[in-house]
């Protein structure tokens, strides 16, 4: 009635729900993604482990390395 939910995404199946089928002005989702991608830096500021980890998983080396190990069923 209000039409709250995006109906071209809620029927797509092929992208396996890795965004919302809300719909959110785009402002206000790349606000959600910023805070999906640093929440445990947000939540847990002084932990310099947590911070390390995020970290290393943003150089495309750790990445590269994950895509392999995922081809290779590790």
């Amino acid at each position: 009635e209000k039409v709250l939910v995006d109906e071209t995404i809620y029927n797509d199946f092929s992208n396996e729900r890795r965004e919302s089928v809300l719909k959110y002005p785009e402002e206000y989702k790349k606000k959600l993604i910023y805070y999906r991608e640093n929440w445990q830096v947000l939540v847990h500021p002084y932990d310099l482990g947590r911070r390390l980890i995020m970290l290393a998983n943003k150089l495309p080396f750790w990445a590269t390395l994950r895509r392999i190990k995922r081809r290779l069923g590790l």
